[in-house]
């Protein structure tokens, strides 16, 4: 699927490319320019599987119904057909203890982030430690504000517009 631009945005957006986001972001290129900065730091950051970060930017995208970052197959490690079935049916056992802490704080990010608990966070810092944990749970609300703004964004598909 290819990546729409607002219809009330008047000028062409071109530049680089923030997964899901471009080409409305590009319009502010220093701003783009800062999400792929922000977005490379989480990948380097020493004990944090990328395939954690991309199980729950997957998950995270999935719960909000996020078409343009769905579309962004593989962006921080690859994940095969069965991982992505069982994020569609939120079946965690599928996954291990790290897979599994890191899904269940991405299941409450979008919409009960105040419901994380001190728990579920230990859970993730057990296996982990307590940097890598929280720069997994930064990309985790990091992953939720891309897909608020690529829903946000993003252009009405055809039959929105008719309504």
């Amino acid at each position: 699927m290819s990546e729409l631009q607002p219809s009330w945005l008047s000028t062409p957006a071109a530049g680089v490319g923030v997964p899901g986001l471009a080409p409305p972001l590009n319009l502010v290129p220093d701003l783009a320019q800062g999400y792929e900065v922000f977005l490379s730091s989480l990948k380097g950051v020493e004990g944090v599987p990328l395939r954690l970060l991309e199980l729950g930017r997957v998950r995270i995208a999935l719960i909000h119904d996020c078409q343009p970052q769905l579309d962004v197959a593989h962006a921080l490690a690859p994940l095969t057909p069965a991982d992505r079935a069982a994020l569609e049916r939120i079946e965690l056992s599928a996954f291990d203890a790290a897979e599994q802490a890191t899904l269940a704080i991405a299941e409450k990010i979008p919409l009960a982030h105040h419901d994380i608990t001190d728990a579920e966070v230990e859970a993730l810092k057990a296996p982990l430690g307590e940097r890598p944990a929280m720069a997994v749970i930064v990309a985790l609300s990091f992953f939720d504000v891309q897909c608020r703004l690529s829903q946000t964004l993003r252009a009405p598909e055809p039959s929105d517009r008719e309504s």
